[in-house]
C-alpha cells in the first residue's frame, strides 16, 4: 500500500488582543491607570466598560499594518486566531467572533479559538506578548511582537515570509519534542 503524501500550509495561531486589535489603547481611554492594573483589576474595569458600552469590543480599532500583514500572510500560512476573552463577559464571545469577520471576511469566521492556554494549542508559530495566558510555553515557536526583534508588524511579516517553507504533515515533529515543560 502506497501512503499519500500531503502538503498543507503551516498553521500560524495569532493572538487578537494589543496584537491584532487595539483593545489597550481603547481600554486606557476609558479606565484610570489601565496598565498599572492587575490582571484580576483589569477584569472588574472591562466589565465595567462593557456595561456601559455593550459590545464594545465590535467597534474596537485594528493594531497598525496588523490586517494588511495577516491577509499578506493567508498566502503562506493556515491562519488562526487565539483569544482569551474576559470569561465573566459572556457577549466579548461573540463580539470577536464578529470582529474578526467585520475585518477578514467570511473565510476567516470560522477560525477563532477561545482560550486561555494557548501552550495546549498545535501550531509552528504563535504571534503574541511573552508569556501571556501560556505563550511562554508553546511547543513551538513564539514569535513576541513588541519585542527587541519583532517591534511590529513589518518585522514579523518579513521573518514569516522568508522562513516560509511547505509542511509535509508526515514529517512534524515539535521543537520542544521530549522536553517537559512545567
Amino acid at each position: 500500500m502506497i501512503k499519500k503524501v500531503t502538503l498543507r500550509k503551516k498553521l500560524l495561531l495569532i493572538e487578537l488582543d494589543d496584537i491584532v486589535v487595539d483593545l489597550s489603547d481603547n481600554v486606557m481611554k476609558r479606565v484610570n491607570n489601565w496598565e498599572h492594573l492587575f490582571e484580576t483589576e483589569k477584569e472588574v474595569a472591562l466589565k465595567n466598560v462593557y456595561l456601559e458600552y455593550p459590545h464594545y469590543y465590535q467597534n474596537l480599532s485594528p493594531i497598525n499594518l496588523a490586517i494588511q500583514s495577516i491577509n499578506s500572510l493567508s498566502n503562506f500560512y493556515d491562519i488562526y486566531f487565539i483569544s482569551a476573552p474576559c470569561w465573566d463577559i459572556p457577549n466579548m464571545y461573540t463580539d470577536k467572533r464578529i470582529w474578526v469577520e467585520n475585518h477578514f471576511g467570511e473565510n476567516f469566521r470560522k477560525k477563532l479559538i477561545l482560550s486561555h492556554r494557548k501552550d495546549l494549542q498545535v501550531g509552528h508559530y504563535l504571534i503574541d506578548r511573552k508569556g501571556n495566558n501560556g505563550s511562554d510555553k508553546f511547543i513551538n515557536e513564539l514569535i513576541p511582537l513588541g519585542s527587541e526583534e519583532f517591534k511590529d508588524w513589518d518585522k514579523v511579516l518579513v521573518y514569516l515570509i522568508d522562513n516560509y517553507e511547505v509542511f509535509w504533515p508526515e514529517t512534524f515533529e515539535p521543537k520542544n519534542k521530549g522536553k517537559l515543560i512545567i
